[in-house]
């Protein structure tokens, strides 16, 4: 119901998957730039999340990481 006249939804799809791998490419390739300490906390934080919540531990670490360091 968004879509303007003419525009093609699974062209848009196609289009917002290829920027999001993009991205998360880029972000992966700079894993060296993340200061260690950041490097920690999220050790550190997948640990205990993964303790408590074994289902939820990755999404723990990256709420963290986008929502505090990016």
């Amino acid at each position: 119901s968004k879509l303007a006249e003419g525009e093609d939804l699974a062209a848009n799809l196609e289009r917002l998957s290829k920027l999001f791998q993009k991205i998360f490419d880029m972000i992966v390739d700079a894993e060296f730039i993340v200061p260690s300490t950041i490097k920690h906390v999220c050790s550190t934080l997948y640990q205990k999340a993964n303790f408590k919540f074994p289902d939820s531990a990755h999404f723990a670490v990256g709420g963290y990481f986008f929502l505090r360091y990016l």
